[in-house]
């Protein structure tokens, strides 16, 4: 009994070693690594996910789950943390987004989950002033 639960202890170690390695070597610059692997782990404490157990991102979840995870998530930072911006929340949806494009065979619609982050809220007055240019 011990052995198989050994077995498969083993199995989930590599499953995360092989989620890892996929997303961390799709990243090209090392900053970009570190900031990505930051937000997907913030992710993962949002879900209750341990660090490093990537495998529950993507195999213990079917895609409704994950896509609801994500559109959770993507509330959670715009009201209940503090209101981030919808440019940092997009931050966050990027690196989500391409550790499911690397690690995951789901089509999901990312359009529809991008309407989760809410309005964009930049302050274009400090830009432009009163008066917007036209472009013609």
């Amino acid at each position: 009994m011990q052995r198989q639960q050994e077995g498969a202890q083993e199995q989930q170690n590599n499953q995360d070693r092989y989620y890892y390695s996929n997303f961390i070597n799709s990243l090209k610059s090392k900053d970009t690594k570190s900031v990505y692997i930051r937000r997907v782990g913030y992710f993962m404490s949002f879900l209750g996910i341990m660090e490093g157990e990537y495998s529950k991102l993507v195999d213990e979840l079917d895609k409704k789950t994950i896509d609801d995870n994500i559109k959770s998530f993507l509330v959670y930072l715009r009201q209940e943390r503090g209101g981030v911006s919808y440019r940092s929340a997009s931050f966050y949806l990027d690196s989500i987004k391409k550790f499911y494009y690397v690690n995951s065979d789901y089509e999901f619609k990312w359009k529809l989950i991008k309407m989760y982050l809410g309005d964009d809220d930049v302050d274009w007055t400090h830009v432009f002033g009163n008066t917007f240019p036209i472009f013609i």
